[in-house]
């Protein structure tokens, strides 16, 4: 499948394909606004050989960010290895010290859940939606009209 739906709109969650990037590329995504130190952050953390991208929408860029931060008070050296949508929730892979990798992976669960309740374009409260074999959590104001319906009768509103 493409990035984008049958009216030709991006799918909920899909990058444009020029924020994304070579593995050498650390391109803040366009539409980061107030977000763009955050994210540029976590971009400098992602080594060479990896995509350095942000793998998901601007309504979760405030709690990558949030991420990145809390995990930094813990290992200032940690390094990003993926920050992206999957199934229509966060997923984010890291590198640390072995000795705060259960305290990290802990934070990184949390976040992941949060996401699933947490409107990946705009950062509402949301539900997981599907549409066509997509998923992508949703509020229900950004999902109206997309054809995206909630998941095991989760409605959050929708």
């Amino acid at each position: 499948m493409t990035d984008a739906d049958k009216d030709g709109q991006p799918r909920a969650g899909a990058s444009r394909r020029d924020d994304r990037g070579s593995p050498g590329n650390r391109r803040v995504p366009r539409d980061a606004g107030p977000f763009a130190a955050g994210l540029a952050r976590i971009l400098s953390r992602i080594p060479e050989g990896y995509n350095r991208s942000i793998g998901c929408a601007k309504g979760w860029y405030g709690l990558i960010i949030e991420l990145e931060r809390e995990l930094a008070a813990l290992d200032p050296n940690f390094r990003v290895l993926e920050v992206t949508e999957k199934y229509g929730t966060l997923r984010w892979d890291f590198d640390c010290a072995p000795a705060v990798y259960d305290a990290m992976a802990a934070l990184v669960d949390q976040a992941e859940s949060a996401s699933e309740r947490t409107c990946e374009r705009c950062g509402g409260a949301a539900a997981l939606v599907e549409h066509d074999g997509w998923y992508a959590t949703l509020c229900p104001s950004c999902a109206r009209g997309t054809g995206y319906r909630p998941v095991d009768g989760r409605d959050g509103g929708l």
